[in-house]
């Protein structure tokens, strides 16, 4: 990624430090004050490290798990009748769906042209957990609805105002997509179809390493340094 740059490779190595150190990201412009870098330079920089935060494949999930979805998007610029209480899985912004283990890892995936099928549900599922040692939780989305075929699962009633019934929650996937909704409203405020892989990696990878804060830096460039992914709807797995 850095071969034949003109910037400065302290300069590069803050940019990243600064990226990863951000819990709520940093926006092209704050980060260009940093380093005295133009904008538009500063934007270049902070998506390629983003891009490698892609990173490789992760050990497969196990123990309980979590799975549900989040919409990213404004809300509507001319508001009408139509749209002004549209919310969740009724509008037209862009799904992202993510699984986590519960005190592990979180895996995330995009859905191509916005279509989530059953069949997406399976093989996420069968790419990325060890059936055996599994047990998942989701809500009551009718396209959940096959998991049982695959592993033993359970499901969350929010149409009933049910939240929470022993184990079975969605609280930790939940908490995390929280956490993407304040880094989009907080700092960035937009995020395009192209770019929104490398937004999201960024947030799963500060996830998947919270309890390694003091390895974030090198752990960055392990994965700056592998072999570089391309945004698609695969698995974005740090």
């Amino acid at each position: 990624m850095m071969h034949g740059t003109r910037i400065p490779l302290n300069k590069w190595f803050l940019a990243v430090s600064l990226i990863v150190e951000a819990k709520k990201s940093i926006s092209s412009r704050q980060l260009a004050r940093h380093l005295d870098l133009p904008v538009k330079t500063a934007y270049s920089l902070s998506q390629r490290i983003r891009k490698g935060m892609l990173g490789t494949k992760s050990p497969f999930l196990k123990g309980i798990i979590e799975i549900d979805e989040t919409y990213i998007g404004g809300k509507p610029r001319y508001p009408s009748e139509e749209n002004i209480h549209k919310r969740g899985r009724r509008t037209d912004k862009q799904m992202v769906v993510g699984m986590v283990e519960r005190s592990g890892n979180m895996i995330t995936t995009i859905p191509k042209n916005n279509r989530y099928r059953s069949k997406d549900v399976r093989d996420m599922i069968l790419n990325n957990v060890d059936i055996g040692k599994a047990a998942i939780y989701m809500d009551e989305y009718r396209k959940y609805s096959h998991i049982g075929k695959w592993a033993k699962h359970d499901h969350i009633k929010h149409s009933v105002k049910e939240y929470s019934r022993g184990d079975v929650r969605t609280n930790t996937v939940e908490g995390f997509w929280a956490l993407v909704k304040r880094t989009w409203y907080g700092t960035h405020h937009h995020y395009s179809i192209r770019y929104l892989p490398y937004y999201i990696a960024e947030a799963q990878f500060k996830y998947n390493h919270r309890d390694k804060e003091d390895q974030l830096f090198n752990r960055a460039l392990e994965n700056i340094a592998r072999e570089q992914c391309t945004p698609s709807s695969t698995f974005s797995q740090a």
